[in-house]
């Protein structure tokens, strides 16, 4: 019988990682299951326990350090049972036997035991990409993340436009850029460390789903990830992880034809004010349009909002360095909340031109290893 021995605050989070590719209903019952599969080496430390789990788009991989166990072997167990369980071990060693005869898992922890049922990996689908033709790079893992976090907000969720459902990526001579929009918000991370030698740009899309699970398994990486794409799947890791997945197919919109390069009215604000304002106009405003209008005057901007059906209102004003031409404008007060929060810099930069053309925003503070500008669409007022 094979035998698992380990603590569960070193196996718990990869494979509560690893579980989040599965999905609550999966096409295929066995994609239910995290597959567990030890490797024997020559010593000891080569012996290695990995955990996969699919739902039939990503695959995700996880090696577990610290784990004791005595024989090759690979089995299923559902996703959800072992994680609720072990959810309220921690701290604890447990010891797994696999029980061939019966197909269970006898597990035991100190004066307690649990028993779960397990599969053959026989049924299991391994991961089949032609990755053909990919291009290669590695990078810093936190780059990488980073610039998932500053687009992921403005991913879309549109059924008749699926390629926007995710983060695209280009690579260009001068820095890796990263952009998402739902055609109201638009988010553009360029990092300028991470660069292209090819004469063309090369990119991809990536769904939503493996782009915040990638952010996850980004975290607290210190290794550097190779990156591999082509038109159709992705891959990326390192020695710790490993994710592959298929691709959006399709030609992303052109985002640079639609941020405004022309904009005349330009001030700095406050990011924390303007949040703070943001906070407490909000509620008294039309729950359904989530109208904010802002209002720049001489050295300030004025957030007001209203829903007339039940006389309610509310303004504030904040301070800014406007200078220009008065201007109003409207917003939806959630969407512009996640603009500002998104921002990195004390204050925010924000240029207009009219009340129906898009505003920018921007960190006030120039940075020479990175550019980042978000881009919101105006209510009409």
């Amino acid at each position: 019988m094979a035998k698992l021995i380990f603590n569960v605050d070193d196996v718990l989070p990869r494979l509560a990682q690893v579980a989040g590719v599965v999905n609550a209903k999966s096409p295929l019952p066995i994609l239910s299951n995290v597959v567990f599969i030890t490797t024997l080496g020559d010593n000891s430390e080569a012996r290695t326990l990995s955990l996969m789990a699919s739902d039939s788009e990503t695959w995700v991989t996880m090696a577990v350090p610290f784990v004791s166990f005595d024989e090759k072997t690979e089995f299923c167990v559902n996703a959800a049972d072992i994680v609720k369980v072990l959810s309220n071990l921690k701290g604890r060693q447990v010891e797994m036997v696999l029980d061939h005869e019966s197909h269970t898992i006898k597990c035991s922890y100190g004066k307690g035991r649990f028993v779960l049922p397990f599969e053959s990996t026989d049924d299991f689908p391994l991961p089949s990409m032609d990755m053909d033709g990919a291009f290669e790079r590695y990078m810093n893992p936190a780059n990488l993340q980073r610039a998932l976090e500053k687009t992921s907000f403005a991913i879309a969720n549109d059924k008749l436009r699926p390629i926007m459902n995710g983060v695209h990526f280009d690579l260009f001579n001068y820095g890796m850029v990263a952009v998402a929009t739902d055609g109201q918000k638009l988010a553009k991370f360029t990092d300028k460390t991470i660069t292209c030698e090819l004469d063309e740009p090369v990119g991809f899309t990536l769904p939503k789903k493996p782009a915040g699970i990638l952010y996850n398994l980004l975290n607290g990486q210190d290794t550097d990830v190779k990156l591999s794409f082509n038109d159709k799947c992705a891959s990326c890791g390192n020695g710790v992880f490993k994710i592959q997945t298929r691709l959006l197919e399709g030609r992303y919109p052109d985002y640079n034809r639609v941020i405004p390069k022309d904009n005349t009215v330009e001030t700095n604000v406050g990011k924390a004010e303007m949040l703070e304002a943001l906070k407490r106009v909000m509620p008294m405003g039309n729950e359904k349009s989530e109208l904010v209008k802002a209002a720049f005057t001489m050295g300030n901007v004025t957030l007001s909002t209203e829903d007339a059906t039940f006389s309610k209102s509310a303004d504030e004003s904040v301070d800014c360095d406007f200078a220009s031409q008065e201007i109003a404008i409207g917003f939806n007060a959630t969407m512009l909340s996640e603009i500002l929060q998104n921002i990195d810099s004390d204050t925010v930069k924000v240029c207009l031109k009219d009340p129906s053309r898009a505003g920018l925003f921007q960190p006030s503070d120039d940075d020479e290893t990175e550019e980042y500008v978000t881009l919101l669409m105006p209510i009409f007022v």
